[in-house]
């Protein structure tokens, strides 16, 4: 966030102390969750919410700055598992999302657009039947 001075991962020690986080009372997510509850009381019947943003990459360089595009090649232990840190996160916290703002697992988003597929069209693009 850009009110945080420095990036709280500079090293595996820093990776350590984060844990496993929750998606429920961790981070920005327990105000996210909230936002939505908000807005779903108060929006009208026909507006939706929509799926936040889930990349890893963008969710690393958040915690660990921009280094983590040379830590690949200068600390290639770190950069592993941060991202699977940040992915196992996001694995837990995209139901609860989807669940949270009534949205179906079929629906998915490219370039803003909503699409229906969901888990087959991931397959697709991942080469999987």
């Amino acid at each position: 966030m850009p009110a945080v001075k420095s990036h709280p991962i500079q090293s595996m020690a820093d990776l350590d102390k984060v844990g496993n986080p929750n998606p429920l009372t961790d981070g920005i997510f327990p105000q996210t969750y909230e936002k939505i509850r908000y807005f779903r009381e108060n929006m009208p019947a026909d507006f939706g919410c929509r799926l936040a943003i889930c990349r890893a990459v963008e969710h690393c360089t958040s915690t660990g700055g921009e280094k983590i595009f040379l830590d690949v090649y200068d600390n290639p232990e770190l950069s592993a598992c941060c991202l699977i840190l940040v992915t196992d996160f996001m694995i837990k916290a995209i139901p609860m999302m989807k669940e949270a703002i009534g949205e179906e697992w079929e629906v998915f988003y490219l370039q803003g657009t909503k699409n229906s597929g969901g888990f087959k069209a991931v397959q697709l693009f991942d080469g999987h039947d």
